[in-house]
């Protein structure tokens, strides 16, 4: 973090100029703006559930799921590690192809994140969590960058920050709802079953999400030319 602070220091943004409106009416002008996007609050949404298995779920229940199984402290460890190898393998990808739908495209790799519960609930061995964990990773950093693609180019920039602040509320309030509750379902139904159960879930919200056609259908604009491609083209049309 602090590397990544002294790269930025060079980065000027010119000065912002007071709006003279309240900072509630500034909270409320972007809720309308949230409340009326549908891709935006329905993805939220999805993701606010989602978040919420997926801590309760893997981060809270997967060590120990493992720690009792072959899996073991090693197995878990390798199976993290190849989720950052996956997250990584994704962003090598992405850097060469371009995400038209980036909510469909991401929503179908955030359903991979699922698989490591999956798997944890069916299958407690090292190889498939290893594979799930690759995979995930793929999924995860699929997703981020489709977001990110989604909220950069289809929100307004007056809307952006308020955009992304409700997204953040909307995405991260119910994990605390999620690791409290975790415990004792397990505690009354097993950790198998409920690893599963959660797994399962996770996967068919982000596919359920894609039915609604505001999420499926959103696509990213036209690239615009650069200078010298445009100036070429118009040489040649001339």
């Amino acid at each position: 973090w602090l590397i990544a602070a002294v790269l930025l220091l060079p980065v000027s943004l010119p000065r912002a100029t007071a709006s003279g409106a309240s900072m509630l009416g500034e909270l409320r002008e972007g809720w309308d703006f949230f409340r009326g996007t549908t891709w935006l609050w329905l993805v939220v949404a999805a993701c606010g559930l989602m978040n919420a298995l997926a801590e309760g779920g893997l981060t809270a229940l997967g060590p120990l799921r493992s720690e009792h199984t072959s899996i073991g402290a090693n197995g878990w460890g390798l199976a993290m590690s190849c989720q950052a190898l996956g997250a990584l393998a994704a962003t090598l990808a992405l850097m060469r192809w371009r995400l038209e739908r980036p909510l469909l495209v991401g929503l179908l790799g955030c359903s991979l994140f699922g698989l490591p519960m999956v798997v944890l609930g069916t299958w407690p061995a090292t190889g498939p969590l290893v594979v799930a964990g690759f995979l995930s990773g793929v999924g995860a950093q699929t997703f981020s960058l489709g977001w990110h693609l989604a909220m950069q180019e289809n929100v307004p920039d007056k809307m952006l920050s308020r955009a992304y602040s409700y997204d953040q509320l909307g995405s991260l309030a119910t994990v605390p709802v999620g690791l409290l509750a975790m415990g004792p379902l397990a505690g009354a139904f097993g950790i198998a079953e409920v690893l599963t159960v959660a797994g399962v879930v996770y996967v068919g919200i982000a596919l359920l999400t894609l039915l609604a056609g505001p999420v499926r259908a959103l696509s990213r604009p036209l690239p615009v030319p650069t200078t010298a491609a445009a100036t070429a083209r118009s040489a040649t049309v001339g």
